[in-house]
């Protein structure tokens, strides 16, 4: 969008991927209740959108203790995580946003420091004409960029109006409904 730098979203995504955490829990809770649910998550954004891409068993967990009642299915654990996210109890942490930093860089690094990726890049650029909203965003791109910048990017992608939420396995309907 106009106005904002060039890699914020990028840099948002890599942010969320790289943290995890909700309030009130932390993201080693978080990350446990994903592995528990055997629930994968990967966070992508590309020049059209941005993507929460989750994988998930569509059978109950199995129960906590012995003789429980199951877990939740992936279906109701991936909307819990989807709904953190979607109303805001995502935590946008320094260090996750440091590390997504550093991630981008030295993937750019590589990228542009092999002749293939140099010659796309390359072309790439002459093809939008510059523009760098196609282009790797390098390490000035991203030292421009706060964590204030990358939360508002990826905010206003989150906006109901412009979402879509795509549903493909093998899933009771009422489950989905619930």
């Amino acid at each position: 969008a106009a106005g904002r730098a060039c890699g914020a979203a990028l840099l948002g995504a890599r942010t969320i991927q790289e943290g995890g955490a909700f309030e009130p829990w932390k993201r080693e809770q978080v990350e446990l209740f994903c592995i528990d649910n055997l629930v994968m998550v990967e966070v992508q954004c590309t020049e059209e959108l941005l993507t929460f891409d989750f994988t998930f068993p569509t059978t109950p967990s199995p129960p906590l203790e012995p003789g429980g009642a199951p877990g939740p299915t992936g279906t109701e654990s991936v909307f819990q995580i989807l709904h953190q996210i979607l109303t805001g109890g995502f935590k946008w942490e320094e260090d996750a946003f440091e590390r997504a930093k550093q991630g981008l860089v030295q993937q750019h690094e590589q990228q542009t420091s092999s002749m293939e990726g140099a010659a796309t890049e390359s072309l790439l650029a002459q093809l939008v004409g510059g523009d760098a909203r196609f282009l790797s965003p390098g390490p000035d791109a991203m030292s421009e960029l706060s964590l204030a910048d990358v939360r508002a990017a990826v905010t206003a992608q989150l906006d109901p109006a412009n979402l879509e939420i795509s549903v493909v396995g093998d899933l009771p309907f009422d489950e989905v409904e619930r």
